[in-house]
């Protein structure tokens, strides 16, 4: 071993590289174990030992707490829990301390590891109570739905959508800076062969059989057309641009799409989100 004494010894003539340093500190759960590490007694240069690890940014935060894994240990620890309760005892530290996880999420910041979701799943199934857990979304409800939907669309961008107290060809009134602009919304649960929805944007006359042939709307009834299809994506397409078209294959329109609320889909339950999107075949 090397004994410094009282004196500070120069970067050149020190008896340690920085990496040597950085082995160090690392290795160690205190300052008397660094100075251990590098050969030196517990008496010698321990603030010059502290000079030069804040010199190179080196991680202590380990320090008197006992996180004694490698990183690959950590790595895999945090992949696999759920909860801070798992951590801590896989890693031999004790779970109710708040010291302890400081130190586990300091060192999983050094290394560029998330912590955010341990815990997140126990307290998601805490918070929603049991009987929203059964619910499944069903497409065959899209069609009440769309019309809300449309209007959080219009009213988060602080455009103001009004519903005509009378039967009009029109869902929405829609006030724009560019002026009133009326709005027909439509919904589609219907795949053609290929897999593209299919949207009917035509309407019967009014006062015609229930057999009559669907007809386009024409430029006084509406403006717009906000469609929402069976994967909840979002279309906003002018009435110019599909003048004279009765229905629509929406794989031509994709350029159109202005939100997507396929996370109402989605079923919270214990064992995690449902991927099913049910739809019926043309």
């Amino acid at each position: 071993m090397v004994y410094a004494g009282d004196t500070s010894p120069a970067r050149g003539t020190r008896s340690w590289t920085d990496d040597q340093l950085a082995t160090a500190v690392r290795d160690a759960r205190s300052w008397r174990q660094v100075l251990r590490n590098l050969g030196l007694y517990p008496g010698g240069p321990n603030h010059v030992v502290k000079r030069e690890a804040a010199r190179l940014g080196l991680d202590t935060s380990h320090f008197g707490v006992g996180l004694r894994c490698s990183d690959d240990e950590l790595m895999a620890v945090l992949a696999s829990a759920t909860t801070w309760t798992q951590v801590l005892t896989a890693l031999k530290l004790r779970p109710g301390s708040r010291r302890c996880r400081e130190a586990v999420e300091a060192k999983a910041a050094q290394l560029g590891l998330a912590t955010d979701q341990i815990g997140v799943a126990a307290r998601r199934r805490r918070a929603i109570p049991a009987e929203w857990l059964s619910l499944d979304p069903d497409l065959d409800h899209l069609r009440n739905a769309a019309e809300p939907l449309s209007t959080a669309w219009f009213l988060l961008r602080d455009l103001w959508p009004a519903v005509p107290a009378e039967p009009r060809p029109y869902d929405l009134l829609l006030e724009t800076p560019a002026g009133l602009r009326r709005v027909q919304v439509k919904t589609t649960t219907y795949r053609d062969r290929r897999g593209s929805w299919l949207v009917r944007v035509g309407h019967r006359p009014d006062g015609s059989p229930t057999r009559a042939d669907f007809v386009p709307y024409d430029a006084d009834e509406v403006d717009l057309f906000f469609i929402v299809d069976g994967d909840l994506l979002l279309y906003l397409i002018p009435r110019e641009v599909i003048e004279g078209k009765t229905s629509l294959c929406l794989r031509d329109y994709t350029s159109f799409i202005v939100g997507d609320a396929s996370s109402l889909l989605d079923s919270r339950s214990p064992a995690g989100p449902s991927t099913s999107r049910p739809a019926t075949a043309a």
